[in-house]
């Protein structure tokens, strides 16, 4: 380890700048002493000074030093997001190999048909690692327009999948609200910005179950339902639902405690048992 004024000596550079770059977040001491509040810098930190005197000699200003590093640092920790998150569905698809054999602890029960009047915007969303940004603004777009037509939305939100299988890539989706029946023909006259009123199709019975927990546990709960249906006598006869019981998406950032139900809606099957 180095002094500060050490440091500037190895390098060249004077302890003046080398405080400067601090203050910027460009090259922070390898160590402080909480006591004395000296500073101290290793070695291996000459590479990193090197190549900021470098960019500075080139015309970079410090300020675009500052928000290149950034920039890397806002992509190296979108990076360890997206590594947390295999981890916890590797996780998940562990958890559900050790209860293979295992009673389902999902109740599965059929519902019958409800109306509901709903305001949703509807959108393809690219990647299914886009959908938590998609669904945030998606939501809040139908709160906010809610809130500029004065209308308290009911409870509680919606998810739906508008896809006959599984897929990672342009997944159809709507992010509903559920409003007072009364509102809905004259919301209906002033939709805009994507935004649709319309009676959320409930002619058919639908299957249900429950789950609480992690996020990443859900293909448990997409095991049972699906498994009950095929074995009651069921077929699948519109889109996958996800009712918010855990309250609004984006007040709700804790994705190893939420509740969920999902809803399938299912008719008489017509093939043979």
């Amino acid at each position: 380890m180095f002094k500060i004024g050490e440091f500037s000596q190895l390098a060249q550079v004077s302890t003046r700048m080398l405080r400067h770059y601090d203050k910027l977040g460009l090259l922070k001491p390898g160590e402080i002493d909480h006591f004395t509040g000296y500073r101290y810098y290793t070695l291996d930190q000459l590479p990193r000074l090197n190549r900021i005197i470098a960019l500075k000699d080139l015309g970079f200003s410090l300020e675009q030093m500052r928000g290149m590093l950034l920039i890397k640092q806002a992509e190296i920790q979108r990076r360890l997001d997206e590594e947390q998150q295999r981890l916890a569905r590797v996780a998940a698809r562990l958890r559900q190999i050790e209860r293979e054999g295992q009673p389902s602890p999902y109740e599965v029960v059929l519902k019958q048909p409800e109306t509901h009047v709903i305001a949703s915007i509807r959108q393809i969303v690219p990647q299914i690692s886009d959908m938590p940004d998609y669904r945030c603004v998606m939501f809040e777009d139908v709160h906010t327009w809610l809130a500029r037509c004065r209308v308290k939305p009911s409870t509680p939100e919606v998810v739906i999948y508008h896809a006959p299988e599984f897929i990672e890539e342009n997944i159809d989706m709507e992010t509903a609200v559920p409003i007072p029946p009364e509102t809905w023909k004259e919301l209906g006259r002033l939709t805009s910005g994507g935004i649709q009123i319309r009676k959320l199709d409930d002619s058919s019975e639908f299957a249900a179950t429950i789950h609480k927990g992690s996020i990443y546990d859900i293909p448990q709960a997409m095991t049972a339902l699906f498994a009950w249906v095929g074995g009651s006598g069921y077929e699948v006869a519109g889109s996958l639902r996800e009712v918010h019981l855990s309250g609004r998406e984006t007040s709700n950032t804790d994705f190893e405690d939420i509740t969920f139900e999902f809803q399938l809606p299912v008719a008489k099957s017509s093939f043979p048992a």
